[in-house]
């Protein structure tokens, strides 16, 4: 650890430098922005030792069974970001992991982290998918995502091979006067198989779009819309429920109705003002769903200013559990500073019976050597299995 220790502190000093001497060139302005910003711990060395300190706090840890090929990117870049899972309708064990990379595309990736496809779409930074989603008189298994090389959403189906095709005939580009720069992303459906495509600015607004069929196409239309004060991004809806919960990355989380319903509350426990195990920055959220119940489960949340995952109820008052962090296997590195992460909640094939999860790790090792990030993937009865302790 002493000698990833000294590689990630060099790094960050690296970056610092590189990201001060950019902003001399840039207006006042920009600036001040660069200035309010929330750096991730790869950009501030003492924020770095922070969070492996509150780390070794954790007791809770599991280990990765599985890792990606490393995104397209240099080992200094911040590329990968976010997951998403496809599972295939009749063969478990060709499932398909989609990871962005927010300098390019999406990757898909087989169940053993190979790589299967790369998507040169533009710099998406989340995406979310939902399966058995009805548009007109097709049912379709549908991938989304927030591009932010033209600030839109983007939306594809995935084939029957796992392919994507697109379902837009243009990307559905967002006014930056409502949301400023698309950042996260998930997707919802309804009761009734339709589906929203929700979206979120670096500006704290919140966007529901309904995806509909007409005879022009496929169309998108604002449904809902929310505003937090700070810079909102990992997303998750309990369809079931109805529920969408956001993170506020210096805040908390947040959840609202997707029933009608616009007001939102916070989930206290979420706060680090509260609960001394959360360290801000909050980033991915998922959800734990065991065999479609309303009440069971959990929602997930990166810690990453402890580089940690935090658990908390899935039901009315969303108490918090406890928190895990993710530790170096025989032949896989531990994860720190995770973006994006996913759970799934289903047995897939006979290598994660109970599910999986899958998160995005900020810095990806060889051995000693530092590589470009990449995705981890648990075996979910690790996770379960603390809590039965």
């Amino acid at each position: 650890m002493m000698n990833r220790f000294i590689i990630l502190a060099m790094l960050a000093t690296i970056l610092a430098c590189t990201n001060k001497n950019s902003s001399e060139n840039t207006g006042p302005q920009d600036s001040d922005l660069e200035a309010m910003r929330n750096k991730e711990a790869r950009e501030d060395s003492t924020k770095l030792a922070e969070a492996l300190a509150l780390r070794d706090q954790v007791i809770w840890a599991v280990q990765p069974q599985v890792e990606t090929k490393p995104v397209g990117a240099a080992t200094d870049e911040d590329a990968a970001d976010d997951p998403a899972f496809w599972l295939h309708p009749t063969e478990e064990n060709q499932s398909i992991l989609f990871g962005t990379n927010k300098k390019g595309g999406i990757y898909a990736y087989n169940l053993l982290g190979e790589e299967l496809a790369y998507y040169e779409v533009g710099a998406i930074n989340n995406i979310g998918i939902r399966q058995g989603v009805v548009l007109g008189s097709d049912t379709l298994d549908v991938l989304g995502g927030s591009n932010r090389t033209d600030n839109s959403i983007v939306l594809y189906q995935i084939e029957k091979n796992g392919q994507l095709k697109p379902l837009l005939q243009e990307n559905f580009v967002i006014d930056t006067t409502t949301v400023d720069e698309v950042y996260g992303f998930c997707m919802y459906k309804d009761p009734n198989g339709r589906a929203q495509a929700i979206v979120n600015g670096k500006n704290g607004r919140i966007n529901a779009y309904s995806i509909s069929k007409t005879n022009a196409g496929v169309v998108l239309e604002k449904e809902m819309t929310w505003k937090l004060d700070s810079q909102p991004e990992g997303m998750v809806a309990d369809d079931l429920n109805q529920v969408l919960y956001i993170g506020e990355e210096e805040k908390g989380i947040w959840k609202t109705s997707l029933a009608g319903s616009s007001s939102l509350s916070l989930i206290e426990t979420s706060t680090k003002e509260v609960n001394s195990s959360i360290a801000y920055d909050i980033e991915g959220l998922s959800l734990y769903v065991p065999a479609d119940t309303l009440q069971k489960g959990f929602l997930i949340a990166s810690i990453q200013g402890s580089f940690s995952y935090a658990l908390f109820e899935r039901n009315e008052d969303n108490q918090y559990i406890g928190s895990f962090k993710i530790t170096d296997a025989p032949n896989i590195d531990g994860v720190e500073e995770t973006d994006g992460l996913e759970i799934v909640s289903v047995p897939v094939g006979t290598a994660f019976p109970n599910g999986l999860l899958i998160v995005q790790d900020g810095f990806n090792y060889k051995l000693d050597s530092i590589e470009s990030q990449n995705f981890k993937v648990v075996d979910l009865r690790e996770i379960l299995n603390l809590l039965e302790k």
